[in-house]
């Protein structure tokens, strides 16, 4: 499903975008690590030291991330093989030795390095500010991170010979081959596998994880646990319109709309079918699977009550 970028305060997104450089020529060269005295925390071998990161010259940061590792790794053992691109963040907490925690930012189509270089990885440069600075909330202080760009043809993850997927399921599997080769490398096997993301990844974290549950396979998809944040999880109309008369009504205190707007919102509601669907979505047990939603493609006059009643 695709998902509106002004749902995710993202309006930028709905401008022609330009193409990124290729990423040779935006990485940093790799010299070894500025600090060598300092004790590694992943093996270093042919497999390893291939994707390791200067951190202390990253283009514009003037301080030293630390140990991590970035580059692609193929999904699949066909020659011209898609790629994913990754940035793993070792953790020195000694209670993280058997685990490691995937990120994925959602879209679809949305880089994991925006979580990554705004949320949660080592070093922030967020919107409005000079330069990049520390995170001291990194999670990467609690366990080993690997932040990944996915599906193939997000941000550097090339579409190659495996082509795009066409749905969730084929993203799943496609990150499986991906997640394999990354354990095989970074020497993961048997580690609690956790998943997590926001947005877009509503779908995508449930769907690996599940993939990973039925291929049985606890030495490279030992799945524990998964966390999500503001997800999508169904149609828009699901997750804003249906519900949103309900709140009102619950916290009607804390808005300041007049007796007329919220009679007409209330008429719409149940005009558009939202209130039948409501009723019947809330009813537990079900009764059965729940029917497609109204107004599904935003394509019913009059009832777009999340984005715009008065005007709609």
């Amino acid at each position: 499903m695709s998902r509106n970028p002004q749902h995710v305060n993202k309006r930028h997104l709905l401008e022609n975008a330009t193409p990124k450089k290729q990423l040779d020529t935006r990485q940093a060269p790799v010299t070894g690590y500025s600090n060598a005295s300092a004790p590694l925390i992943v093996p270093q071998n042919a497999n390893t030291t291939r994707f390791a990161v200067n951190g202390s010259a990253i283009p514009d940061v003037d301080f030293d991330i630390g140990e991590s590792y970035a580059g692609t790794l193929p999904i699949s053992n066909l020659a011209n093989s898609s790629e994913l691109f990754f940035w793993y963040v070792p953790s020195t907490n000694e209670l993280a030795g058997d685990e490691i925690l995937i990120w994925l930012n959602g879209g679809p189509g949305c880089s994991s390095l925006e979580g990554f270089l705004q949320e949660n990885g080592p070093f922030q440069w967020q919107y409005g500010t000079y330069a990049p600075i520390k995170n001291n909330w990194a999670w990467s202080n609690l366990t080993n991170v690997v932040w990944v760009e996915q599906p193939a043809g997000t941000g550097f993850s090339s579409v190659g010979a495996d082509g795009a997927p066409q749905n969730e399921t084929q993203v799943a599997q496609q990150f499986l081959g991906f997640f394999k080769n990354f354990v095989d490398n970074f020497s993961l096997q048997g580690r609690k596998v956790y998943i997590t993301g926001e947005s877009y990844a509503g779908y995508y974290v449930p769907y690996i994880a599940d993939a990973m549950h039925n291929a049985n396979d606890s030495c490279y998809y030992n799945i524990d646990s998964i966390m999500f944040y503001d997800p999508s999880t169904s149609y828009d109309v699901v997750q804003e319109d249906i519900p949103a008369v309900p709140m009102v009504n619950a916290w009607n205190g804390l808005f300041n709309f007049n007796e007329s707007f919220l009679a007409d919102l209330n008429e719409r509601y149940g005009s558009c079918g939202y209130a039948d669907f409501f009723n019947q979505a809330m009813t537990f047990p079900p009764t059965g699977p729940l029917p497609t939603p109204p107004n599904v493609d935003y394509t019913v006059d009059g009832c777009s009550l999340w984005v715009c009643p008065l005007t709609d």
